[in-house]
């Protein structure tokens, strides 16, 4: 039977896909012209456009977490699930017509120039989500006591999907107070005589928390992915050895989580100035932010819950499963892009110089593009991809299929992730070789994606 939870998570996916395969063509700032790549930078339109897509991209996580995550057989029901299904679906509509709408209507405008209709319109859409994550963290915080479940007991996972949610939804307020400044200022006064107080402008403080919202919402979400993995493949099954080293690395992530969401509120909504660590080169260019280390921890405790998964304890349990293996590609093809390559460029900005502000610095190519492939890659495609394999395994049947989707997507995963790399690293200019081999492999992530749409929804049998 095709539920409606079935249909609106395969049409969240499949929006995803027509909004990413529209960006080559959407001439959006921020991927630059075939010239110069490497040098673009990111505008108003292109950051609203990119939001209708993680819209989707929301929706999907918060209808899983309704459909995968039980407690003691309890999932969220009756309301509250009305609330998360509506929600879920106007938040896809308005945050797609708004994104559209804001790509037509400003044209190349720099960030912080407001149009008040498409960005209201995807605004309603942005507080539609922010309704699931209390409707989300409602159910996660009462249901243990509800269900009889000593929270002591209740696993490892659970945790760490509740401090992901709650931590989205902090970085979410973060983006609201942004751009409510950036509309407005510094209005109320209260407000205003609140940023004097910190020492800064509007513009200042505005920025603050956008950088807050956005760093900190990536991430949340991709903990909260790592959580519904490890409960989806079997956590609480697992023998004594490989739970210990999944537990731990849940606790790794979990502690990851939380400071990193007490440090983006002290940035954004205070005045805290995060620190560079390991600073060296000339004018202290080189050196890890302190913020990086702490969201590093998210993407550390997902190597040691990856270490339980693949190891041969697992498969005495669970057998060999192609769904589990494209979902930890995803998160190993995450982890090199951003923790490894970008420690690297960090530490060696005296040569890369892009973020440095070193003149005429001979990797600066490199750098700017580095930006942008790393959110693309690990920050919005691999979540993204993880969660439709995720919704694969639990509604598919056919193992053959199962395979077959799966090989597709590690396929596209390692290629788009080999040819950004090459392009980034080796060749930084125009459309070549190396692009297209990214452009490719970006195309099989997408196919992927849109074959298990067409499956979950039953437009396509998968007998």
């Amino acid at each position: 039977m095709v539920t409606l939870e079935r249909k609106l998570i395969a049409f969240a996916i499949a929006w995803d896909v027509i909004f990413t395969a529209a960006i080559p063509f959407a001439n959006l700032g921020y991927h630059g012209s075939a010239g110069n790549l490497a040098y673009a930078s990111m505008d108003y339109r292109a950051v609203m456009y990119l939001h209708s897509l993680l819209i989707a991209y929301v929706a999907t996580l918060a209808l899983l977490v309704a459909e995968l995550f039980k407690i003691k057989n309890r999932s969220i029901s009756g309301h509250a699930r009305q609330i998360v299904r509506y929600s879920a679906l106007l938040g896809i509509l308005l945050g797609g017509i708004g994104g559209i709408i804001n790509f037509g209507y400003i044209g190349s405008s720099g960030f912080g120039v407001v149009n008040d209709l498409p960005t209201w319109i995807q605004i309603i859409s942005f507080m539609l989500m922010d309704e699931i994550a209390l409707v989300l963290l409602y159910f996660l915080i009462t249901a243990p006591r509800a269900s009889g479940m000593s929270y002591r007991k209740i696993g490892m996972p659970y945790y760490l999907l509740t401090l992901s949610v709650a931590s989205a939804l902090i970085a979410a307020v973060m983006g609201h107070v942004g751009g409510w400044v950036i509309q407005f200022g510094g209005l109320p006064g209260q407000l205003n005589g609140y940023i004097s107080w910190l020492g800064l402008d509007a513009a200042t403080f505005a920025a603050n928390n956008v950088g807050s919202h956005s760093h900190e919402m990536a991430v949340a979400l991709m903990a909260g992915i790592i959580a519904l993995a490890a409960q989806h493949f079997g956590y609480s099954k697992l023998g004594r050895k490989a739970k210990l080293l999944m537990r731990s690395g849940l606790a790794i992530s979990a502690a990851g989580v939380i400071l990193m969401t007490g440090v983006y509120v002290a940035a954004g909504l205070y005045s805290y100035t995060i620190p560079t660590l390991f600073v060296s080169g000339p004018n202290g260019a080189n050196g890890i932010a302190f913020d990086d280390l702490l969201t590093g921890m998210v993407g550390l405790g997902a190597l040691f819950v990856l270490a339980a998964m693949a190891g041969p304890w697992y498969r005495k349990v669970y057998g060999r499963n192609p769904a589990k293996v494209a979902v930890l590609t995803t998160w190993i093809i995450a982890i090199l892009t951003v923790p490894v390559l970008g420690y690297w460029i960090e530490m060696h900005e005296s040569f890369y110089g892009a973020l440095g502000g070193i003149a005429n610095a001979p990797g600066a190519a490199t750098d700017a593009i580095y930006m942008s492939f790393h959110q693309d890659l690990a920050f919005f495609a691999m979540p993204a991809l993880a969660a439709a394999i995720l919704a694969m395994d639990f509604y598919i049947r056919s193992k053959r299929k199962k395979v077959l989707i799966s090989i597709f997507a590690i396929g596209g995963s390692w290629l788009s992730f080999a040819g950004g790399i090459a392009y980034t690293f080796i060749s930084p200019a125009g459309i070549n070789a190396y692009a297209a081999m990214g452009y490719i492999g970006a195309s099989m992530i997408g196919l992927s994606a849109l074959a298990v749409a067409l499956y979950v929804s039953g437009i396509l049998k998968d007998e």
